[in-house]
């Protein structure tokens, strides 16, 4: 009887394994230097890259591979399938692959080139850190960056993040040829530090109906930007929390800051001039605010900051028109004219959250649509908002008091 006992107990786990599915069976395979594993469900992921068999420093990988006359469509690029990879120069992917592993291409230093094809929705962590990367296009299929998947890559210059959804914790940390970034309405998520130590020069935050989920832990730290576009509608919740990350990351850089509004007629355009040699500009529109953030000149004193903003108008029907900056300043200039303002004369020193300042907007005021009239005015001079004479007027210039634009008799 017990040795009936003892052989039904040494059968049972025999019977068990019998009565479950068998495994899915992995295959391999090498295709021009890649090798690839094939599942039974007609799935291949990338594995590996034989440089020596390939015999290119251009990587392109297939939409699908054969073995045995059955087709596999490749998916999924594996975790640290290319990793270190001195050789490889250029990379093109098929729209079949929806995921590239962590680490993928970490420290393929001579990578300069990767083409990402519409359905990838997934890159991850450290995929690209260390590359030679200069230029990111992603398919509108992406959803998420992972942290750090691009850190290190010190020659990348240009990041497009249209349709991204979210962007991993230190996703692009130490770039530092990144100075322009958009972050577009699309994101949700931004993570710890995305962005430290990159040479950020500018930063427009293009979302109007949401307000991304944003770990604001040096999110934006230790960058030298002096200017932050950021939607009118949300900036009383994005400057106090956008403040701390960018300037007390950097202390010898940080004295104040002050937020610009804008009120731009229709049929003008407004755009912040980036970079003169390489032409850039921001657009700037009345659902936009301009974030300045000072920088310590050194021996400043309260209201005594200079940091200029340049703007460049475009008019409908190439109008003259009005620039007004805090109802104090006035200058009527022409179509395609650029102007400079000031952006630190409203910041008190030291504060790191100086009182706001309603009346800090920048208008551009169609001469054709002031005000005619001379209530009690001289026709012969030019007032201030205070109603002091302060030169003589000059046809074809505009004048202020009260608070409004008076066009000049002489303009009649």
């Amino acid at each position: 009887m017990k040795k009936l006992i003892y052989l039904f107990a040494m059968l049972m786990p025999i019977s068990g394994i019998c009565a479950e599915p068998e495994a899915a069976e992995v295959q391999y395979v090498s295709v021009e230097g890649v090798r690839y594993a094939l599942a039974e469900d007609g799935v291949a992921e990338v594995k590996g890259y034989d440089f020596s068999s390939a015999g290119s420093s251009e990587l392109v990988i297939p939409a699908t591979v054969e073995r045995g006359g059955l087709t596999y469509t490749v998916t999924v690029l594996g975790d640290e399938c290319f990793q270190d990879n001195k050789k490889l120069q250029s990379v093109q992917l098929p729209s079949t692959v929806v995921k590239i592993g962590d680490r993928c291409f970490d420290n393929c230093i001579s990578l300069t080139k990767v083409d990402f094809s519409e359905g990838l929705l997934t890159i991850g962590e450290q995929a690209f850190a260390g590359t030679a990367l200069e230029k990111l296009e992603f398919p509108s299929t992406l959803v998420y960056v992972g942290d750090m998947a691009f850190m290190t890559c010190y020659n990348l210059k240009t990041v497009d993040l249209s349709h991204v959804r979210a962007i991993g914790s230190y996703a692009f940390i130490y770039c530092p040829l990144l100075t322009e970034l958009t972050i577009p309405e699309s994101v949700d998520i931004i993570g710890r530090g995305a962005f430290m130590d990159c040479g950020l020069r500018y930063l427009s935050l293009d979302f109007y109906d949401h307000v991304p989920l944003i770990d604001y832990s040096k999110v934006f730290g230790d960058t030298p930007i002096p200017y932050i576009i950021l939607p009118k509608l949300s900036e009383q919740l994005l400057i106090p929390a956008l403040a701390a990350p960018v300037y007390r990351d950097c202390p010898d850089l940080y004295y104040g800051r002050a937020v610009i509004d804008f009120e731009i007629q229709q049929g003008s355009t407004l755009s912040l001039i980036v970079d003169n040699k390489s032409d850039k500009r921001y657009t700037m529109d009345n659902r936009k605010s301009l974030l300045a953030l000072i920088r310590n000149g050194g021996s400043q004193s309260e209201g005594d900051f200079e940091q200029t903003a340049t703007f460049e108008v475009s008019t409908a029907d190439g109008e003259r028109v009005n620039i007004l900056y805090r109802d104090k300043e006035v200058s009527a200039i022409e179509d395609g004219s650029t102007f400079e303002i000031n952006t630190g004369d409203a910041v008190s020193n030291g504060q790191d959250y100086p009182s706001p300042f309603p009346e800090n907007i920048l208008k551009i005021v169609s001469l054709a649509e002031v005000e005619e009239t001379k209530d009690n005015i001289s026709e012969t001079s030019l007032f201030d908002l205070n109603g002091r004479k302060i030169r003589e007027s000059v046809p074809g210039q505009p004048y202020i008091r009260g608070g409004k634009t008076v066009l000049d008799p002489a303009m009649r």
